[in-house]
């Protein structure tokens, strides 16, 4: 990512990976071999990506979206079964989204990449160039902003659409949420006016709103579409990851804490391992047991702590308040500690959980929990020293007023929060 400080590092681990010099550090003081990291490539998504690559080829699915939460791997596996697919004889047709994307700006990239393709007639040429200028007046002009000439348009380059070149083409959107509304309307109607098309995108399960809806509502009404759902990688993913990024097959017991640590989520895993070799375990280390801190890693911590750069005022003095609690949340205790009504708090909820900090239980519905312990984690060492020992002391009086009161909260918990808040609590 371009905003990533450790970039360039990370592309010069990459790039020793190639070259086949990735153990040519210098030796650590104490003699030791230090470990250097390389790109392990597509782990623990091989299986997902054969199954549906199978099933494209068999034609039994002609449109597929994976589906996950933001860092899960889900762009990895699209680009990976969309590699695949064009050694196949099929031709792509890309488009990147991001927020706020004029009207057909996805659809433009579509044609813009249609025109790009060698393999086009003169004619072809031609028309895509008209299609691009009307493109670039619809964005600017408002005539299209009535239905029936939006319409009319899009009608217009859905038909036209199967003149783009060869015969089988393949579009290929990554994150879908973020497409144009005005784009997905010329999408729905090309994939069906065009039965030799195929569609491969990725879609954010942490968006909401409007074009997260019409994204979903695309493939409830294609023909022979699936959303695949990326989940988070198995414990022997994990060790298999560690095997390729280090060159070594490491010790079961690194690979059952940073499963554990990571929850399996690709993006925490990639940050704590590199967290890790730039503390200095060394290359031998990896396949001894391991000393392991629970680490959190710079810019882990300030990736997760970004989701909540948007929340107001009630949703920020929630998870500033939920941070403290460890598990499962208790919305009777949240509402005493943060002084909201039942309504209020599950309001703040929705938003958390619009900015991908909280998730509702599905096993108990009512409840709610983080949707990660690094995430509660990154809340909390983000709170400033003062704010949190205050925070600590009022989760303090609160435990102990619920114990005298037979509330079921023992006064461990009240002492757990006053050693917390020292020493304000002295």
């Amino acid at each position: 990512m371009s905003n990533d400080p450790d970039n360039g590092h990370r592309n010069s681990w990459k790039e020793q990976a190639a070259t086949g010099s990735v153990f040519d550090e210098p030796p650590l003081s104490d003699g030791r071999q230090p470990a250097t990291l390389r790109d392990p490539g597509l782990v623990g998504r091989e299986p997902l990506v054969e199954r549906v690559q199978s099933a494209m080829h068999s034609q039994a699915v002609r449109c597929t979206c994976f589906s996950g939460s933001s860092g899960i791997g889900k762009t990895l596996a699209a680009k990976a079964l969309v590699a695949r697919l064009e050694t196949t004889g099929w031709s792509v047709l890309a488009a990147s989204c991001y927020p706020d994307m004029p009207p057909l700006a996805t659809w433009g990239q579509i044609v813009d990449a249609a025109s790009a393709d060698a393999s086009v007639s003169p004619d072809t040429e031609e028309m895509l160039r008209a299609e691009q200028q009307q493109l670039s007046a619809a964005q600017r002009g408002s005539a299209v902003a009535r239905d029936v000439a939006r319409r009319q348009l899009f009608e217009r380059l859905a038909t036209r659409a199967g003149a783009y070149g060869p015969h089988r083409r393949l579009v290929w959107i990554d994150d879908l949420q973020w497409a144009d509304p005005d784009s997905v309307a010329v999408l729905e109607r090309a994939m069906r006016a065009q039965p030799h098309w195929a569609l491969v995108a990725t879609l954010n399960t942490e968006a909401t709103g409007e074009g997260a809806a019409r994204a979903r509502q695309l493939f409830v009404g294609l023909d022979r579409a699936t959303v695949v759902e990326v989940g988070p990688l198995h414990r022997t993913d994990v060790a298999s990851y560690l095997t390729r990024a280090l060159g070594v097959a490491p010790y079961d017991g690194w690979v059952r804490a940073l499963h554990t640590r990571s929850g399996g989520h690709p993006l925490f895993l990639r940050e704590l391992v590199q967290a890790l070799v730039d503390r200095g375990v060394a290359l031998d280390q990896w396949t001894r047991a391991p000393e392991f801190d629970g680490i959190m890693p710079p810019l882990l911590r300030e990736l997760l702590q970004r989701r909540g750069a948007h929340l107001g005022e009630a949703a920020t003095r929630v998870v500033r308040t939920a941070c403290l609690l460890e598990g499962e949340l208790d919305v009777a205790l949240l509402c005493e500690l943060c002084d909201f009504s039942r309504s209020e708090l599950l309001a703040s909820f929705d938003e958390l959980s619009r900015a991908g900090i909280l998730q509702a239980r599905t096993a108990r519905p009512g409840q709610w929990q983080f949707v990660h312990g690094l995430v509660r984690e990154a809340f909390y060492e983000g709170l400033e020293a003062t704010e949190r020992a205050q925070l600590h002391l009022r989760a303090a009086a609160v435990f102990t007023d619920r114990a005298a009161r037979g509330g079921g909260f023992p006064l461990v918990q009240a002492a757990h929060h006053l050693r917390q808040a020292l020493p304000l609590s002295e």
